[in-house]
């Protein structure tokens, strides 16, 4: 579940788009989750005269159709695990501009093949932004790629990992 707070760091994920949005009027910004910054978080939305392009939604049992719908995935966190969000964007054949956050996104990222990592910074991640709104033919490549890189976390691939790590050596 997408939450709503302050490790997703969705603050700067609006002020980057605040840097761009008057020069591509046809890009809006889907951010789905719950949680306490969601009124804060549609403050300032309002202030920056965005409304109707960046859209606080609910969240959605049916990402996978977002994600069909979208041109890209972005990722402005201060820190992740994981990264599963990621994972599903790649495997729905989206490159993703996430920031280069501790633990996941360099781990998963491609850098300029699947796609964009940015620094931890609003300028940063406006640029990568912007770079894959102009971008249309490479932005496809990197989606097919990440696409392709994506097959590397599918269920029967990890198994196999899980099971030749905790497997017993044979005794001979």
């Amino acid at each position: 579940r997408c939450r709503l707070v302050d490790q997703k760091r969705f603050d700067r994920l609006i002020d980057a788009f605040a840097l761009i949005a008057n020069h591509y009027s046809g890009w809006h910004v889907d951010i789905f989750g719950e949680g306490n910054l969601r009124p804060i978080l549609e403050h300032q939305v309002m202030e920056k005269k965005l409304s109707g392009r960046i859209n606080i939604h609910d969240y959605t049992f049916d990402v996978k159709s977002e994600y069909l719908r979208s041109q890209f995935l972005v990722l402005s966190s201060d820190y992740e695990g994981f990264g599963l969000v990621i994972v599903e964007a790649m495997a729905c054949g989206l490159p993703v501009v996430a920031t280069d956050c501790p633990h996941g996104p360099s781990e998963l990222i491609d850098n300029g093949v699947t796609g964009l990592l940015t620094k931890l910074d609003v300028q940063d991640l406006a640029d990568k932004m912007e770079w894959m709104i102009i971008h249309q033919e490479e932005r496809k490549i990197m989606g097919v790629k990440a696409h392709e890189a994506s097959a590397a976390y599918r269920k029967d691939v990890i198994m196999k990992k899980w099971e030749s790590a905790y497997k017993p050596e044979s005794i001979s």
